[in-house]
């Protein structure tokens, strides 16, 4: 494959074992996993001729993209040292959002095992993932080699407050939910690949797409803007919105920024299903 859609030369040194556990045995049982995933030929999507490709990792999932004939998709994986469970209720929790907002990724499928769980996505071609390194707000791309481009200022305001627009956004006052341990700074938001083009704040909002959701807080949506202020500024003892303190800090401004934009995305939202 010519394509370049993520880290290349995977080995066990990207698998996160529990203490004790050998890693590349564990990476043998991961792929032996996916493999008896994918050929279960009674799915009409795994239907043809395959190939797996590694192309990115966490602390809790390795990502794989599975191509099946022309067509691709997105495969995640927990990492071994993560409780089984995890994907199955991030799944669940992505399925009911995307069914409600189109910036939400839809999963197709779950599988478990004893040990092993994942889950199937539409694969976003070369999208690029939002986050930070050493203190720079950014995004990973993938071609035509995989590296971190940093953000300008404006860009980097614009990318921010679309992030936290879009959390206030999807709030489910049905279910009185809002999404929390939320990695801002480590990819749980991507961009469709060109929308970089034209970094507006329109611009990101149209293009962005949440592809993580571990977990939901019942809580009321004032509650809700009021945990993001204070973990995101770091004034919370214990953050429960993110998953930890960003690598790069968000100032207030790009905060209360991201919250008025969030309530008058909302707001625009109440007023079109009134029509």
């Amino acid at each position: 494959m010519a394509e370049k859609l993520g880290i290349e030369n995977f080995g066990p040194w990207y698998v996160r074992a529990k203490k004790g556990d050998n890693p590349l045995l564990e990476l043998l049982e991961i792929e032996d996993f996916i493999y008896d995933v994918i050929y279960r030929d009674y799915i009409s999507e795994f239907k043809g001729e395959k190939q797996i490709e590694f192309i990115n990792y966490g602390s809790t999932q390795l990502i794989f993209v599975l191509f099946v004939d022309d067509r691709k998709y997105t495969l995640v994986v927990n990492q071994p040292q993560t409780e089984m469970g995890t994907s199955k209720r991030e799944f669940e929790n992505l399925v009911y959002l995307s069914s409600k907002n189109s910036n939400v990724i839809s999963p197709l499928y779950y599988f478990n095992s004893d040990k092993r769980e994942l889950y199937v996505t539409p694969y976003r071609y070369q999208a690029r993932c939002l986050g930070s390194e050493i203190n720079k707000w950014g995004m990973w791309i993938p071609e035509p080699f995989y590296r971190f481009e940093q953000f300008d200022n404006v860009t980097r305001f614009n990318v921010l407050t679309a992030m936290i627009a879009t959390m206030i956004r999807l709030y489910d006052e049905e279910s009185g939910k809002g999404i929390i341990q939320t990695k801002l700074d480590g990819g749980d938001f991507m961009l469709y690949k060109g929308a970089e083009s034209n970094m507006t704040t329109e611009n990101i909002l149209n293009n962005i797409e949440l592809i993580a959701c571990r977990d939901m807080l019942e809580i009321d949506l004032e509650g809700y803007i009021d945990l993001i202020r204070k973990d995101l500024t770091g004034k919370s003892s214990k953050p429960v919105f993110i998953t930890r303190y960003p690598r790069s800090k968000i100032s207030e401004e790009e905060v209360e920024a991201g919250i008025e934009l969030g309530r008058e995305l909302r707001k625009k939202q109440k007023e079109k299903n009134l029509k």
